[in-house]
């Protein structure tokens, strides 16, 4: 968009933690602003949540504070009252031309905020609302609000396939942007070769729990190999519980939450991603660009888009830990296997490049932007 006049820009989150949609709305915000154009960048949570990534400086960023922490009806509502009066009071000081939000219900509040204000609303969905249950309360009021929309962001053909014809008329399909991870001195992890690698939030969709299954059927026969877990989440005691009773201890990693991702993923041997379902994974993406021969379940949406079966990954049948034990035996023995699907994995780079995904979002934003905003 650099030969377009600035625009205003407003891109609305929960939060800047660690996960993959925060990565993306860090990327798409510092392109804007190198590009001249004025980004506000407004968080539901409070200075309480620490911000992962790196923010270009001429960004306006603006931590609000009011991230939902009710249960009960009543109280959801009248939090919801207070939540979209604050942040209507702050997008209506950035005055922009176009307001960008992620993530479902951050979605919803940005449409509700947003109500009778003229004001064109790009709403990003991040995961498979088709699988994601967001709840009933949720679920209502996006039914409500998405018609309110001027277009929906979905990250892969999977999921525009399954919308219903509402949601298609204004929806469009950009994935996310894959940088070149770069060839940085790096410090190797404290961990011992070879490594499996895993990186995901700690929660149900996620699916490690299966990974450890089928991590447990293959240790004897490859008893060199480790599994490192990045990540944290609500499931962590599960997960080291389970870890306990699989007798797997001495063989599984959790290492919590890193900001040197990458540097694991140069050390590792291999990834894998055992998603119940996703939208479009980062981690998988990232494990990719480092030459990582990668292991994913064929969940409804995302993988299938990014490895090429055989070509430089492998796609296993959804939530089959057989099949995934399988997999994972002959990534883990056959080193000339594991160079040849590595050899063609950073092609992810130019398949989904910086640059294409940036058009794509800007051409997207210059036809919304409204001209009186």
């Amino acid at each position: 968009m650099t030969d377009v006049p600035a625009l205003r820009l407003c891109l609305i989150i929960s939060s800047l933690g660690s996960g993959g949609a925060e990565r993306v709305l860090a990327q798409l915000a510092n392109h804007w602003a190198e590009a001249g154009h004025h980004v506000s960048v407004l968080t539901l949570s409070g200075p309480e949540k620490p911000i992962f990534h790196t923010m270009a400086q001429e960004i306006h960023l603006r931590q609000l504070g009011v991230a939902e922490n009710t249960i009960g009806i009543f109280a959801k509502i009248t939090k919801l009252i207070h939540r979209r009066q604050t942040l209507r009071t702050r997008i209506l000081a950035a005055r922009p031309h176009v307001v960008i939000s992620f993530l479902d219900t951050t979605n919803i509040l940005t449409l509700l905020a947003t109500r009778g204000l003229e004001l064109p609303v790009i709403v990003c969905e991040r995961t498979d609302p088709t699988a994601h249950d967001p709840g009933l309360f949720w679920r209502l009021l996006r039914r409500l609000c998405y018609p309110n929309a001027a277009r929906i962001v979905v990250q892969t053909q999977a999921v525009f396939s399954r919308l219903s014809t509402s949601w298609r008329k204004r929806t469009i399909v950009i994935p996310n942007p894959i940088p070149h991870p770069g060839n940085a001195q790096l410090t190797p992890p404290p961990l011992p070769r070879p490594v499996l690698l895993t990186v995901g939030r700690f929660t149900w969709e996620k699916g490690h729990d299966l990974l450890l299954g089928a991590f447990s059927r293959v240790t004897a026969a490859h008893p060199a190999w480790q599994l490192a877990i990045l990540g944290d989440g609500p499931c962590r005691s599960a997960l080291e519980a389970q870890t306990e009773t699989l007798g797997l201890k001495d063989r599984v990693h959790f290492m919590g939450l890193v900001n040197n991702v990458s540097e694991y993923m140069f050390h590792a041997d291999a990834f894998v991603l055992p998603s119940r379902y996703e939208g479009f994974p980062n981690a998988l993406c990232e494990a990719m660009a480092c030459g990582l021969p990668c292991i994913a379940f064929d969940c409804p949406s995302g993988p299938s888009e990014i490895i090429r079966h055989k070509i430089d990954g492998l796609l296993v049948s959804p939530g089959d830990i057989s099949a995934l034990a399988l997999a994972m035996d002959d990534i883990m023995g056959n080193p000339e296997y594991r160079a040849d699907l590595a050899a063609r994995a950073p092609e992810i780079c130019d398949r989904f490049s910086e640059h294409s995904v940036f058009s794509q979002w800007d051409s997207l934003v210059c036809e919304t932007a409204s001209p009186s905003a």
